[in-house]
């Protein structure tokens, strides 16, 4: 029994050295404590302690030797059935194919790990660390991975979302909308708040100006808004003092209305939303197209994980940003938004257009139109491939569509550019 008093004080010491990042600590312990594990002949406490090793192990760089020592906690776990060693070893997979970047393997294991602490009702271990439990349930909520228990896990353990990007290993990491924030912000195509997964209610005329300043906050960009700038934009007219104190009254109401003082930051007077407690739709999306266009530069753009994205942007793009308001300061960031996503889909469209993948570029031509129904640009790009295909019917649909769109909107006629395409698809 003494060998195990010992054993165990010495992956106590291990787990104590993981959580200050000792590497050479962390090897010394583990090492011990599976020598005094075998030494007391207790194999459950080797299955504990193996997973130790092998962690030790692959932060000191030696990879070649950890898949086999959690291989072997494995076999332990399956001989004594012991659902927590196998927990600890499954979890440790999890971890290391998440730092190798082997999706595969890791969402394999983590299916495993989490169903196993959900059974077993698990909120906690001594080897959790909430840096890296936060990105394994970021991945496991990407993939409807017991999506309830992680959700219920990241109340309990108050775990914030891994702060993107977190991409060591080549796993990417977005704002993961079903995260559960306290606040969620939704601008594209509506507004509306959800705190605790429940849309905030409220009457317009009592809160105008508390949303109006939460809506600003968002279109100069949620950080480091400096309070000058808000001043000018929400009270142009207001001396200095005036000014910041409608400022300051007026963000009172605000976290008071969403419930939440540390949603919105005041520091040297700069205001920034903190992300680790409130998702904004149009801040995940930004970084959506930020990773489209990268790949698109690096020519990136045919795996899954780039079909998985452009799916997202036109999923999420639900409409223009702050629909409802006609004051500058939104105008400004909702054209260019919409620009920014309107090129990206642009040139999809004529890649696949020059890859014969048709209905690929006729889908995107589309999406383009149901985003600016007055370029003509879009339209001609669609009305060429139909043309180009022999669809003649189709592409002739499109120009009356677009006829009656500038008819109706801009009260003008089709370029002499559309009408050429026009007279090509009558002939």
């Amino acid at each position: 029994s003494r060998l195990l008093d010992v054993c165990q004080y010495r992956y106590q010491a291990f787990i104590e050295a993981m959580h200050r990042n000792d590497t050479r600590q962390m090897k010394e312990h583990a090492e011990a404590a599976l020598h005094l594990a075998k030494e007391a002949g207790v194999i459950w406490a080797e299955g504990t302690v193996l997973p130790a090793v092998a962690r030790a192990y692959f932060v000191s760089g030696k990879y070649d030797t950890v898949d086999g020592i959690i291989k072997q906690a494995m076999q332990i776990a399956q001989d004594i059935r012991s659902k927590t060693v196998d927990i600890g070893a499954l979890q440790t997979e999890a971890e290391f194919a998440m730092e190798q970047g082997n999706e595969a393997a890791c969402l394999q294991a983590l299916q495993k790990t989490f169903t196993l602490c959900r059974q077993q009702g698990y909120i906690n271990a001594g080897w959790w660390r909430s840096s890296v439990m936060s990105r394994l349930c970021a991945i496991a909520l990407e993939h409807n991975i017991e999506a309830d228990y992680v959700r219920t896990l990241i109340r309990k353990r108050n775990l914030n979302p891994p702060i993107p990007p977190f991409e060591k290993g080549g796993l990417k990491g977005i704002w993961i909308e079903n995260w559960p924030y306290p606040l969620k912000i939704y601008t594209l195509g509506r507004f509306a708040i959800v705190k605790d997964d429940k849309p905030l209610r409220f009457t317009e005329k009592a809160k105008h100006m508390p949303l109006k300043l939460l809506k600003a906050i968002i279109a100069l960009g949620g950080r480091d808004i400096g309070a000058e700038a808000l001043i000018d934009t929400l009270w142009p007219d207001a001396d200095g003092d005036t000014g910041l104190r409608s400022l300051n009254t007026t963000l009172h109401r605000l976290r008071k209305l969403l419930g939440n003082d540390m949603a919105i930051t005041l520091e040297d007077n700069r205001l920034t939303i903190d992300v680790r407690l409130v998702w904004v739709d149009v801040f995940a999306f930004q970084r959506l197209l930020g990773k489209v266009e990268g790949m698109l530069k690096k020519s990136d753009a045919k795996d899954d994980n780039f079909n998985n994205l452009i799916d997202r942007i036109t999923a999420m793009y639900q409409g223009y940003f702050l629909k409802d308001i006609a004051e500058q300061w939104a105008l400004s960031f909702r054209e260019r938004l919409k620009n920014r996503c309107l090129h990206i889909l642009a040139e999809l469209a004529q890649r696949f257009e020059t890859a014969g993948d048709w209905q690929k570029a006729i889908n995107f031509c589309e999406r383009c139109i149901e985003i600016d129904n007055i370029s003509e640009e879009n339209y001609r790009r669609l009305m060429s491939i139909y043309n180009k295909l022999g669809r003649k019917a189709e592409g002739l649909a499109i120009y009356k569509r677009c006829k009656e769109s500038l008819s109706l909107h801009l009260d003008i006629f089709p370029s002499q550019e559309t009408e050429a395409i026009h007279k090509s698809l009558r002939s």
